[in-house]
């Protein structure tokens, strides 16, 4: 499911970027969101009394090439996770994520955008057994324009990646729902 998720926004992005002409709403952009997060360990912590929630925050910037077309650079604090098992102490995980992401967007009127993305994220899951991994990332969003230079959005992003502890190997996904606000240098 998820691979089919990030194959269809590569699609999207390639289609959109396929259909683009040298409108005037080229240009930087810069953004921050505030959200919540869902973590799935693909059953790694079942037998544990694990955290799988937790607040999330970020700030990117990217170019918009034209209306239907970006790319972005995201940096994202993926929140704060702990896990116990009996016996032994409780050891938190904290995740943060660079990303790069090609994005595809709709204009809906004048106002309203909808969009997906997807990329490439490092994410770093700081605990004692785990290490930084490269993994994807894929998303759709919904904006409106408040302004000429502004813009607010609600999104959904998945972060996925595969992860080692204690010798195990296990797909980690991180769900994101966020709102922002996003600035735009036209």
């Amino acid at each position: 499911m998820k691979k089919h998720l990030v194959f269809a926004g590569i699609l999207i992005c390639l289609s959109l970027g396929a259909q683009a002409d040298n409108s005037e709403s080229s240009g930087w952009y810069v953004g921050g969101s505030l959200g919540l997060t869902s973590v799935d360990d693909d059953g790694k912590f079942d037998d544990q009394q694990f955290d799988d929630s937790d607040g999330a925050y970020g700030f990117f910037g990217g170019y918009r090439f034209n209306d239907f077309f970006a790319a972005e650079s995201r940096w994202m604090e993926l929140g704060e996770y702990r896990r116990s098992e009996p016996l032994i102490d409780t050891d938190t995980m904290d995740a943060t994520s660079i990303s790069i992401n090609l994005v595809g967007i709709i204009p809906v009127g004048d106002k309203w955008e909808l969009s997906a993305q997807v990329g490439a994220a490092s994410v770093d899951v700081s605990c004692d057994s785990c290490n930084r991994e490269t993994g994807t990332t894929a998303g759709f969003a919904a904006s409106y324009r408040t302004s000429p230079n502004m813009s607010v959005f609600l999104s959904y992003d998945l972060y996925n990646y595969e992860d080692d502890v204690g010798g195990t190997e296990f797909d980690m996904d991180i769900d994101v729902t966020q709102f922002g606000l996003r600035y735009n240098f036209e």
